[in-house]
């Protein structure tokens, strides 16, 4: 019998620069050894996201590359996040409300709106915040969500910033 399922797509992944020819370039124009140049790019990214996590406007990125900020949004009625442990106990779906927070959620924004000049094929740029980035995000907006700027659902950040400059 086959499968009459498609298989699933999995979306192809694309370097422009692997970790060898970046380090190789990086050594060539030092003289640091891979566990320096490693150290020095923890700490930029830890200091960083404590900036973001500070700040409630965010934190401009250097050389014009964008705008990191946290935003508070509410979350959309139809993809609720269900919690599992309840609904193993129940065995009924029960959808979790996140009543420390009033029904907020923390997002990461990367928007390169921001800056005094757009600079070309500035929409390919992205952001992916990493483990410790995102779990001190959401251990921090616990404590304090009203300090974040509030993000109404289906609401484009170009305009927020439009609505700043003029």
């Amino acid at each position: 019998m086959s499968d009459q399922l498609p298989s699933r797509y999995n979306k192809p992944l694309y370097r422009v620069l692997s970790d060898k020819e970046v380090l190789s370039a990086i050594k060539s124009s030092t003289k640091a050894s891979k566990k320096q140049i490693e150290n020095v790019i923890k700490t930029y990214n830890t200091n960083l996201y404590k900036q973001v996590i500070q700040n409630r406007d965010g934190v401009d990125l250097p050389e014009f590359l964008g705008h990191l900020f946290i935003g508070a949004c509410e979350e959309f009625r139809s993809c609720s996040a269900y919690d599992y442990k309840k609904t193993g106990m129940y065995n009924t779906p029960v959808i979790h409300r996140n009543l420390e927070t009033e029904g907020l959620t923390a997002k990461i924004f990367y928007t390169t709106h921001s800056n005094k000049y757009k600079f070309k094929h500035h929409s390919i740029w992205g952001f992916t915040g990493y483990r410790h980035f995102t779990r001190a995000t959401s251990k921090e907006f616990k404590k304090n969500y009203n300090r974040y700027i509030r993000i109404y659902p289906r609401t484009r950040v170009y305009f927020l910033y439009k609505s700043a400059l003029k």
